[in-house]
């Protein structure tokens, strides 16, 4: 009767062990997202790697504007694109065309902020890859050259948003 228990209780351990070692494979062995079309915005600043913690999308119907924002949380350090229109194409950032805007807040103040609206002949575009209204992402590609209150230069180079979440407001 003791090594009947014995032979139970040894059956249940290994079932237990079995079914947490099939648990441990399906929660760590699944794919997971491809850093490539994982959602979020990437780029560099000033030739350094750049990736926000935070990526959202607005888009006004009242003022045809898109807002996309990357932000890093922790000081609040963010590339805002905004541009007019809601669909794929290429906004270019440059002084014969205003339909696109590029900024770089490295922290709160005059200094901190960098836009292309800070220069004469801004640089720069916005390439939307996808404007996805049903599923309420939008994707795209950007560069630009933005200038601070003090005519500082910072170069926002390989800059990409992917399936970032749109939020459509009046």
């Amino acid at each position: 009767l003791i090594t009947n228990s014995k032979k139970q209780t040894a059956m249940k351990k290994s079932m237990l062990v079995s079914l947490l070692l099939v648990t441990l494979l399906f929660t760590f062995g699944c794919k997971k997202d491809d850093p490539e079309t994982a959602p979020g915005m990437t780029a560099k600043v000033a030739g350094n790697a750049w990736k926000a913690d935070l990526a959202t999308c607005a888009y006004s119907q009242t003022m045809n504007l898109t807002q996309i924002t990357g932000m890093k949380t922790l000081n609040a350090e963010a590339i805002q694109l905004n541009l007019f229109g809601n669909t794929t194409g290429t906004y270019t950032i440059s002084d014969s065309e205003t339909t696109a805007v590029g900024s770089y807040v490295l922290n709160a103040t005059a200094e901190g902020l960098y836009t292309t609206l800070s220069t004469e002949t801004p640089l720069g575009q916005i390439v939307i890859t996808e404007y996805d209204q049903t599923n309420k992402t939008v994707s795209g590609t950007f560069q630009f050259d933005a200038y601070n209150i003090n005519a500082a230069k910072m170069v926002i180079t390989e800059g990409k948003f992917t399936k970032v979440a749109l939020i459509v407001t009046q």
